[in-house]
């Protein structure tokens, strides 16, 4: 046996002494192992069993550093092996912190915890000894009516306890393993142009050994108390700020910077955040939307300004710091790669990360290739689904009934019109009628799952995640894409075919990505990704595909091969899809729910050409009317209101307030006018140019009639099919009925105009759909 062990056992006496110590020995010894291990403190201690156990795994060797909670208490202890030395550290999880690497000789912790725990379990402390005691060992002993002997497990504990104590300490496992001094420099005294805000930093860390490392992601937050010595540079001159846990007061950095992105966000005019180190205090007041002043007091008792300064210039360079000691951490210690406090913080500081870089309000734009944009918007194809429409032979129409079915559980989201052919949807199952006779052309079962058509074909989408591919000539599957499409995301996609085209059916999957499916084969043709938090929003042109999804990105995408054309970032999020006006893209967004922002790109090279606030926040996608007006519609104090905007300029051209403009109205435009359907039964038209009101007519009554579960305006030529409680067809410029309301005592919730023979299809969700077809008509001719 070692000398320096044999002197200690000398000192401590026999483990299993024949003589049962009194209370007072049982409190003695508990004290001890408080005085190594806390000093004075008077925290809880973790059991002297769980203690035992760890003190045995360090002592022999078999693992670096062992992790206590205190019964009862909000705090841990971590004990680090260092040579014949163990570092004891006491703090809250995210919270105060007690005490940091207080070393204490490891023998003589194992000694005095193994006495300890002799004393707690004889039959003396178990008939009388302090509750303290028994409450510290971590057992409960078995007692009767008188005093009890030791119980089977008492007698293996202290079994344990002698040969941990008796046996001799090995070596330490990480022993040849040196501390790694990583420095990180982000500014200098010396350089030309200092950036207004930066941090530097030089940690101290202890390497890990891959022996211990395990595939179980634990909670270890000593990890991140590291230490290190963290310096302030304010236009380029240093401020010492801490000299300890250096990580401790970044993460307060962090949460704090969090809580003023959220007040921003909001709209608050003001926030002020104070952050406390060693010696120094920070101060940082938010006095308007774009700029912060920042106060410094140094441990010397100066104080230093900054101001005029975003809040980029402050957020960025500690996260950045954090993200690159997190990052250092890994790489000295590759099982904090696991660690669930350092997964957590890495998806912080990435989120923030995001989010400021929203903030910089000048956008920064990657134009790829703005020749190839011109020519792919200059060869305009057709829709398939969507034929040109036929002129008007006559003023007047009449309807008549042709056909009625009925199919039980219609959904009207799942109906569409392809061709010679209606689709219908149910919960439960798809099929296909013939659109001249009604007559039924299949019937598939579909187990609940959307389904979407893009041109001829029908695309199912499994809750597994794989799209199947039907033919809408027989309802059959003749493919199968394997995609990674979310179960329970919205069921939306474009259609793109026709001219030089390739069939495509274009989807939105999870992991915020785009995938084209080939129409013919099933196979996916390309996929890009645009990281967006939201869920992504797109405009079609021609072969460009604008696409936006919450954040303040923009992407111009070439729907035949997916390569990006350009990008354009910038400060506000855009949740709408955007309009398409002229050579004009125009995008409406904001940080706040009380105030918006619209801004106008050029649609080829993605150059901002003018931005603007809107003092209203905007409840619906813009609208284009025409080549030279794009609308707004807009949520004011004063009440609804729709504002028409200068593409090329961003200026206001009118304005118009109406109580039908609510949210959910729906909004049809071209170049004559503006034409607006509610849901409380009123209609009316607006000219294009000057807003001013060309007419208004009440269809339903909004008490006693129903409304359809879709209000759009259908167009034909210069008559109107306006859904309501009946289906009115009126003349677009007078605003008067050119036919009779159709004999059909469905309520519209779906409407469907087969432009090229004129027939109408009206459809409720109850289950029936009719359709009609135009009747010839007599008219004078002088």
């Amino acid at each position: 046996m070692a000398p320096f062990m044999t002197a200690h056992l000398r000192v401590l006496g026999p483990l299993r002494g024949t003589v049962p110590p009194s209370a007072t020995q049982e409190a003695e010894a508990l004290a001890a192992v408080r005085t190594l291990l806390v000093g004075a403190s008077t925290c809880a201690l973790p059991p002297l069993s769980e203690l035992l156990m760890g003190l045995g795994a360090l002592h022999g060797g078999r693992r670096p550093k062992v992790l206590l909670q205190a019964p009862g208490a909000r705090h841990e202890f971590a004990l680090c092996r260092r040579g014949n030395v163990v570092e004891v550290s006491v703090y809250e999880i995210e919270g105060a912190l007690f005490q940091l690497d207080r070393r204490v000789e490891l023998q003589a912790l194992v000694h005095a915890t193994a006495k300890a725990l002799q004393a707690s379990h004889t039959p003396a402390a178990a008939a009388g000894g302090s509750p303290a005691g028994r409450h510290a060992s971590g057992v409960s002993p078995r007692t009767d009516d008188g005093p009890a002997e030791a119980s089977g497990l008492d007698a293996r504990l202290l079994a344990i306890a002698d040969r941990i104590a008796l046996e001799p300490m090995a070596a330490d496992p990480l022993g040849n393993l040196p501390d790694r001094v990583i420095a990180y420099h982000a500014s200098r005294q010396d350089d030309p142009t200092p950036a207004p805000v930066a941090l530097s930093c030089e940690v101290r860390l202890r390497p890990g050994a891959t022996a211990w490392t395990t595939t179980t992601s634990q909670s270890d937050y000593h990890a991140l108390l590291f230490a290190g010595e963290l310096t302030l540079w304010l236009q380029g001159r240093p401020i010492r700020l801490e000299k300890g846990p250096v990580f401790v007061l970044l993460m307060a950095w962090v949460e704090g910077i969090r809580a003023v992105l959220d007040a921003w966000q909001e709209g608050l005019p003001l926030q002020h955040l104070a952050l406390g180190a060693a010696g120094a205090r920070i101060e940082t007041k938010l006095s308007g939307r774009d700029e912060v002043t920042l106060k410094a007091h140094t441990d010397k008792g100066e104080m230093r300004f900054a101001r005029g300064l975003s809040l980029a210039h402050i957020a960025l360079p500690v996260l950045r710091l954090a993200s690159d000691l997190l990052r250092g951490l890994v790489e000295v210690d590759r099982a904090q790669q696991r660690n669930l406090h350092v997964r957590r913080l890495r998806q912080d500081i990435r989120e923030l990360r995001r989010r400021v870089r929203q903030l910089d309000t000048s956008p920064s734009l990657e134009t790829f290739d703005a020749e190839r944009v011109r020519f792919a918007l200059a060869e305009r194809d057709r829709c398939l689904s969507e034929p040109a429409a036929a002129p008007l032979t006559s003023d007047t129409r009449h309807y008549a009934p042709r056909w009625e079915y009925e199919v039980d559980g219609l959904d009207a989201t799942s109906t569409y019109l392809v061709g010679d052919t209606l689709v219908v949807g149910t919960p439960r199952r798809r099929l296909a009628l013939d659109a001249a006779t009604g007559g039924l052309r299949w019937d598939r079962p579909t187990n609940h799952c959307p389904t979407l058509v893009a041109g001829p074909v029908m695309l199912e989408l499994r809750s597994e995640g794989s799209v199947e591919l039907f033919s809408l000539t027989d309802g059959e599957s003749f493919a199968r894409a394997k995609v990674s499409w979310s179960a329970g995301a919205p069921a939306n996609g474009v259609y793109a075919g026709g001219g030089s085209l390739p069939d495509l059916a274009i989807l939105p999957l999870r992991h915020h990505e785009l995938v084209a499916l080939d129409l013919q084969t099933g196979a996916p043709r390309w996929k890009y990704a645009t990281k967006a938090p939201g869920p992504v929003r797109w405009r079609r042109l021609g072969r460009v595909l604008f696409v936006t999804g919450g954040d303040g990105v923009v992407h111009a995408v070439d729907v035949a091969s997916g390569e990006p054309l350009w990008r354009l970032t910038h400060r506000s999020r855009f949740f709408q899809p955007p309009a398409v006006c002229g050579e004009t893209l125009v995008l409406t967004g904001g940080n706040d729910r009380r105030r918006g922002r619209c801004i106008g790109v050029d649609v080829f090279s993605g150059r901002v050409r003018w931005s603007r606030e809107i003092p209203c926040r905007p409840v619906a996608p813009p609208t284009a009317a025409g080549a030279d007006c794009v609308l707004l519609q807009e949520v004011s104090p004063r009440g609804p209101a729709l504002t028409a905007i200068d593409p090329e300029t961003g200026a206001n051209r009118w304005q118009v307030f109406d109580r039908i403009l609510s949210e959910g109205t729906s909004l049809l435009a071209d170049e004559s006018g503006v034409y607006i359907n509610s849901g409380d039964g009123h209609a009316l038209a607006l000219d294009t140019q000057t807003g001013h009101l060309l007419w208004q007519r009440r269809l339903a009554d909004p008490l006693s009639d129903h409304v359809p579960r879709k209000l759009e305006i259908v167009a034909d030529g210069t008559q109107l099919f306006i859904p309501s409680a009946q289906l009115h067809v009126v003349n677009r410029t007078t605003g008067l009925s050119v036919a009779p309301a159709l004999a059909c005592d469905l309520v519209p919730d779906v409407v469907k105009l087969d432009r090229p023979r004129g027939w109408l299809y009206v459809a409720e969700e109850s289950g029936y759909i009719k359709a009609f077809a135009q009747t010839p008509s007599l008219r004078l001719v002088k």
